[in-house]
């Protein structure tokens, strides 16, 4: 008799430190999911800078090409090229890093009663302690496509304002040589 209560106990102390375990996870989960939506945010905020600031630039190289002058030498024209192509660039990844995804969602109050009500579906009561312990190990599953999905959006749009922003550096090199070459030539 002694050795079936030591051996609950130990069993029932192993199932609370499994569900503990599976709890941390979940928080976990929850965590990264507010940090990357946070980031999301950030990652908009700045595909917008790049936006306004590659359409700024293109108005400016613009109203440069009206004065006289500026298109004389085959390397003047060239350089004006990359710079509009830059540009052009620039705006069209930092749209790309903008444009509407289908994002995936936190798992929903849905989600969490279709665990609930399969959880119940215990037939006895052993089964159902058993399915207790693993409840958050389920949940957090759920958090873990959420959280993957939304790492990888986050991911795809930095790929696209780091390529914006590259536009907008080779847009600043040839502006820089147009300069030199319209101060140096005067």
């Amino acid at each position: 008799m002694l050795d079936d209560s030591i051996l609950e106990i130990v069993v029932t102390e192993t199932e609370q430190l499994t569900q503990a375990a599976q709890k941390e996870v979940l928080d976990s989960y929850r965590k990264e999911f507010e940090q990357l939506l946070a980031s999301f945010r950030d990652l908009d905020g700045k595909a917008q800078g790049t936006a306004t600031t590659s359409g700024a630039f293109l108005a400016a190289t613009l109203a440069y090409l009206n004065r006289p002058g500026v298109l004389d030498s085959i390397l003047s024209k060239a350089l004006l090229l990359f710079a509009v192509i830059g540009l052009a660039c620039g705006i069209g990844f930092s749209i790309m890093a903008l444009r509407v995804r289908k994002l995936r969602g936190q798992p929903s109050g849905e989600d969490v009663e279709g665990l609930l009500i399969a959880l119940s579906n215990g037939s006895t009561q052993d089964e159902l302690s058993e399915r207790l312990v693993y409840f958050y190990g389920d949940e957090a599953k759920l958090w873990k496509v959420c959280v993957s999905s939304r790492r990888e959006i986050n991911q795809d749009k930095a790929f696209h304002i780091w390529s914006a922003q590259r536009s907008l550096l080779l847009t600043a090199a040839s502006v820089i040589g147009l300069i030199l070459i319209t101060v140096l030539g005067s």
